[in-house]
């Protein structure tokens, strides 16, 4: 009852900070998010629950736990997939009929699945780290990310950064099943070509904007 309270909660307080059209754009993109996770959790039967929101801070999926890496890495990149998919469909509609509501939804879509993607504790992308043991790439985005913080004195970067650094020496590898290389080889394929594909699209949606 409690978590459904603070999710309606959370959807108001966006729509009345951001507006209405903003605000839905946002709990759409996030709910598309949401539902990769959601799907991959019940396809792998881990009882899934439906996205609760959290006030100020995002939402989240609760499932069963996993300790095999595979399965970490099928849930952790199925919501940035979903999600930024979505966004780069709703970019090219936006063009196609010059809609306001459309390059909202995409804008929001693109930049907040680009954003989960960073290799850290607290977003998808450090669920996705761990699962594919790539530590050193982990560790040189975590540091990019702190020196980009550090130089355009954005200091929720360099927390953000800082964060990925503590997280880089708490972790729990031993308990998870490792992934055999052909798995784990098209596991970085997927994870780098998603970073790459969002990333020029983030570009080319700020420049239309």
């Amino acid at each position: 009852m409690i978590t459904k309270i603070l999710s309606l909660l959370a959807k108001i307080l966006w729509i009345k900070q951001l507006g209405m059209l903003n605000g839905i754009a946002l709990i759409i993109s996030i709910y598309v998010h949401e539902y990769g996770h959601y799907f991959i959790a019940d396809e792998l039967k881990l009882k899934p629950k439906h996205p609760r929101f959290i006030p100020f801070l995002g939402a989240y999926v609760q499932h069963n736990i996993t300790f095999d890496n595979k399965q970490q890495f099928k849930i952790a990149i199925a919501g940035p997939l979903l999600g930024g998919v979505f966004g780069i469909i709703c970019f090219y509609i936006s063009l196609l009929f010059n809609s306001n509501f459309f390059q909202q939804l995409a804008v929001f879509s693109v930049f907040l699945n680009l954003l989960n993607l960073i290799p850290f504790s607290i977003l998808d992308g450090g669920q996705i780290a761990s699962s594919l043991e790539f530590h050193k790439l982990r560790t040189s985005i975590t540091l990019l990310l702190l020196v980009l913080g550090i130089y355009y004195k954005r200091y929720f970067l360099i927390f953000l950064g800082a964060i990925g650094l503590l997280s880089y020496f708490v972790s729990d590898n031993d308990k998870l099943k490792p992934m055999n290389k052909e798995d784990r080889d098209f596991g970085i394929f997927i994870y780098i070509s998603l970073i790459i594909i969002l990333v020029i699209h983030t570009y080319f949606i700020l420049k239309n904007k």
